[in-house]
């Protein structure tokens, strides 16, 4: 009885722990989740701006000069870079593990246990009415003289009549009975304690699968918002630097006019800065964030590192990176963890692209 209550208790340990596991991961899981929603949804407004009206106003400033030599500015994708984040929740929508609890099995033993025990005891009164000489007659077990007879020949008077005594006799009933309903109720439980053990072993097992599987989900979920945290400093940064040259520019028109060539060479510098500067931020707002099987793009990576480039040849007043650096190692192959694939899942996650146009 001792290692079938012990097998039970266990299995039921399992089973709780199997609960708190996915509950704790189900739970970090949203949080980083949030995070990353509420960050991706900043950068969205910071690019869409940059897209919109800091871009959108250079390229109708810059068409208005005239001589300058043409610059290659591509359409950039107006999707957001949320909606790619479809394509992680669904990989990380794993199934959920099935728990049931180990209680099975209880109210049965504890049923068949009391039967078997009530016919024990119906059977020691019976024997002891047949030992006593008394009929089978319901009279023979309601009447308290009869039935205390019955209770001495059960304590011993069966072999001596003066060896017995009522109240021992009724002990020893309650001992038959309560022996009956212990060894019955162990090998019923001991074969339902040892089937629940090895049922919550194995949901505990599934459990730990689904707690890796998400907690690597979410993992991925947290690099990629301090990822999208450093993208975003250096949208914001070089969003001000283009507002700034879209000022500048805005005075050149205002006061040298639309000929470049006309222009003080201090102009022509500005002018020229201002559109390699905005020529290098094409590609920083054409990329993919994550990657088909869930973890960060390295075209995120590459953007970022183009990105700090940039910003610190803005700062430094140095030559600005070329908008090919970032083209060339974004066509590199990108590391992917291993993960269990979907059926008719897609093999990548491109962004839409445009073929390039020309500003002249």
């Amino acid at each position: 009885m001792f290692s079938t209550m012990q097998n039970q208790k266990k299995a039921e340990e399992l089973i709780e722990d199997a609960k708190r596991m996915i509950s704790a991961i189900d739970e970090k899981f949203e949080k980083k989740k949030e995070k990353l929603e509420k960050k991706i949804s900043e950068i969205d407004a910071i690019r869409s701006n940059l897209i919109a009206r800091t871009l959108g106003r250079f390229r109708k400033r810059f068409e208005t000069i005239e001589n300058e030599q043409p610059i290659e500015l591509p359409p950039i994708a107006e999707t957001p870079l949320s909606a790619q984040l479809e394509h992680l929740y669904k990989k990380a929508d794993i199934p959920p593990v099935k728990i049931k609890d180990v209680g099975g099995g209880k109210g049965s033993a504890f049923f068949v246990s009391l039967i078997a025990a009530i016919l024990t005891v119906v059977a020691a009164l019976g024997i002891g009415a047949v030992g006593t000489g008394q009929p089978l007659v319901k009279e023979t077990f309601v009447d308290m003289a009869h039935l205390e007879k019955i209770l001495i020949w059960l304590s011993g008077g069966a072999f001596d009549p003066n060896m017995g005594n009522p109240a021992f006799g009724a002990v020893v009933l309650a001992i038959a009975a309560i022996a009956a309903w212990s060894i019955t109720w162990s090998i019923m439980m001991g074969k339902t304690a040892k089937r629940n053990l090895e049922s919550a072993k194995a949901t505990y097992a599934e459990a730990e699968e689904y707690h890796e599987k998400r907690n690597r989900y979410a993992e991925t979920i947290e690099t990629l918002t301090e990822e999208l945290a450093l993208f975003e400093n250096i949208l914001q940064t070089c969003d001000i630097y283009m507002q700034e040259y879209n000022a500048i520019l805005q005075r050149i028109i205002f006061t040298e006019g639309t000929d470049y060539d006309a222009y003080r060479n201090v102009s022509k510098d500005t002018v020229k800065r201002a559109a390699e500067c905005a020529e290098s931020l094409i590609p920083l707002l054409n990329i993919a964030i994550v990657t088909t099987e869930g973890t960060p793009s390295k075209q995120l990576s590459h953007a970022i590192e183009h990105g700090r480039r940039i910003v610190a040849a803005l700062l430094e007043e140095r030559a600005i990176p070329s908008a090919g650096e970032l083209a060339d190692t974004s066509e590199e192959k990108e590391e992917v963890i291993s993960l269990p694939p979907k059926e008719n899942e897609e093999e990548s996650l491109d962004i839409e692209r445009s073929e390039k146009t020309k500003i002249v």
